[in-house]
């Protein structure tokens, strides 16, 4: 992930959990809110249910003889609330004044509903429920939870009664039911969740706007270095930022240092060329020299003494090798220029595979080739073919008695990976810092060249080759090289 995606997310996050928090806040000061509102309404209610009931007795209790006991007269206030024809209406009307309340009901001393809002429930016993008190009482977590999961109704309880008697004489119920409670939340729920939506939205703007803007001074440093590593090691800098201002100085000390080294570099490379080239001539012609006489000597003597004939094979053989030797110095020590083009790597590795087919075939070698994704690069094909075909050709030789040669392309960023690898001994950890230096191999017959040669093949393209090996497992040489720029994400 770059650092602008890092920013992103953690801007992005950052505000989700302000606006979850925020949200999460605002939802249960509804609930509160709501749940205050429930408990008064069904106060006022039950209040209203108190004096009603008070005044109907009153009423319906003039004019009729006194009752002589008390349970006489207790028998006539049920009697009267019981016939009492209005008091449903009254109660559905009280019902409507709430949007909460499921249902109103009163109960005799006994626990009968004597009176409701649902004619279904006259005459039955009063179900007790959980106190709608409780509910506020609760937990946030709870509270919510209860509400918008939960389907039993909650009550509010009034007793009417006689000072000093026990039961009260009547009992009136308020059902709120959390249905209810959903529906009068739902519409603060629904504007709530859109304003966290566009809360959401605008951070993502504004966090990418903020990203842009914060990265403009690194984008005009990132075009500065690759510029400097093109080869323009003078581009000036242009920061607008003060917090930039010491690396912009840097930068500019850098390149000047960097194109003072490449010029030092560029006149010891030619140096030591004129001086490889020299010594390699040197030894090339008296190798020349002695290749030609060792061809008449056997001529000579290969009938007169036939038990030379091998000892001539084997100076010819360390001849012509040291004649390879003195080539491949020659090369390694020659200034090259880079012809970039356009180079598909899976095309490339698809070639070196199919030249190398016959030679792993001879040796029991299977090649197992995964392309992946096609990536292409801007570089020289016929040193990178080079380079690429010396590494394939070392892992056939760490395999002589056959094995698995897998090679794979994948694209990391702005690098493209060639992975390499063998099923072969693997290469001691002492070994591995130096296998990569000229002209030592692990080989009994190596120049020590090819491997040498191909880490320098990819310096020159701006990039790197390592491996990773251990004994008994096989080794895996990887080669990165930059991405060519139209295949770079914009």
């Amino acid at each position: 992930m770059t650092l602008r995606a890092r920013l992103l997310w953690l801007s992005l996050s950052t505000v989700a959990i302000v606006v979850v928090a925020l949200m999460a806040m605002h939802v249960n000061s509804l609930t509160e809110l709501w749940l205050d509102q429930a408990i008064e309404r069904s106060d006022i209610a039950s209040q209203q249910m108190q004096r009603f009931l008070l005044k109907r007795i009153e009423e319906r209790s003039a004019g009729q003889p006194p009752p002589g006991t008390l349970d006489e007269a207790k028998r006539m206030w049920t009697s009267i609330v019981r016939d009492d024809a209005e008091l449903p209406l009254i109660l559905q009307q009280t019902l409507v004044q709430s949007r909460s309340i499921a249902e109103i009901a009163v109960a005799g001393e006994n626990g009968i509903v004597l009176a409701s809002s649902n004619a279904a429930r006259i005459s039955m016993p009063m179900t007790a429920r959980q106190d709608l008190r409780t509910l506020r009482a609760a937990m946030a977590l709870g509270r919510l939870v209860a509400i918008f999961r939960g389907n039993s109704d909650y009550e509010t309880r009034v007793p009417l009664g006689i000072q000093g008697q026990r039961a009260p004489v009547f009992q009136v119920q308020i059902l709120v039911a959390p249905a209810l409670l959903r529906e009068v939340i739902k519409p603060d729920l629904v504007r709530a969740c859109v304003i966290a939506i566009l809360a959401l939205l605008l951070a993502a703007v504004l966090a990418y706007l903020s990203a842009r803007i914060a990265f403009r001074p690194l984008e005009r440093i990132e075009v500065s270095l690759d510029r400097m590593i093109a080869g323009d090691h003078e581009v000036p800098l242009s920061l607008e930022d003060r917090e930039l201002a010491a690396v912009q100085s840097k930068l500019s000390l850098l390149g000047a240092q960097v194109s003072g080294a490449k010029r030092d570099a560029n006149q010891l490379r030619t140096a030591m060329s004129g001086i490889a080239r020299g010594v390699a001539h040197e030894f090339k012609n008296p190798l020349n020299a002695i290749a030609l006489r060792l061809e008449l000597l056997r001529a000579r003597v290969s009938e007169e003494v036939p038990g030379a004939e091998a000892d001539l094979d084997v100076l010819a053989q360390e001849v012509t090798r040291l004649d390879r030797v003195v080539k491949t110095f020659l090369d390694l020590s020659r200034p090259v220029a880079l012809d970039r083009q356009q180079v598909q790597v899976s095309d490339l590795v698809t070639e070196i595979l199919t030249l190398v087919q016959p030679e792993a075939a001879r040796s029991g070698v299977i090649l197992e080739w995964e392309p992946g994704e096609d990536v292409a690069i801007s570089a020289d094909a016929d040193l990178l073919r080079h380079a690429l075909l010396n590494v394939v050709r070392n892992a056939l030789d760490a395999m002589p008695g056959g094995g698995h040669l897998r090679a794979s392309v994948e694209r990391s960023g702005d690098r493209c990976e060639i992975s390499v690898s063998d099923t072969g001994p693997g290469i001691p950890s002492e070994l591995r810092q130096r296998i990569f230096e000229p002209f030592y191999s692990t080989k009994e017959s190596g120049s020590g060249i090819g491997l040498a040669m191909t880490a320098r093949v990819l310096q020159m393209h701006g990039g790197s080759v390592d491996l990773e090996s251990a004994p008994g497992q096989g080794t895996t040489f990887c080669l990165r090289l930059p991405v060519a720029p139209a295949e770079l994400p914009s």
